[in-house]
């Protein structure tokens, strides 16, 4: 399945950059609220990625 990178501003107030996963490309659209999942690289390393929240 195809991901976004994008921006994605936290509740929090801070931005960082991150892949959006999880849907279409045409489906992603700006302000869309996103939900952070971990993707484990090792076993001491994990990567956030964002997916649609529901």
């Amino acid at each position: 399945m195809p991901y976004v990178d994008a921006a994605i501003e936290l509740e929090e107030g801070p931005r960082m950059l991150g892949m959006i996963t999880g849907c279409e490309l045409e489906d992603v659209k700006v302000d869309m609220p996103v939900e952070v999942y971990f993707e484990d690289v090792t076993d001491e390393f994990a990567l956030p990625k964002f997916k649609p929240a529901t």
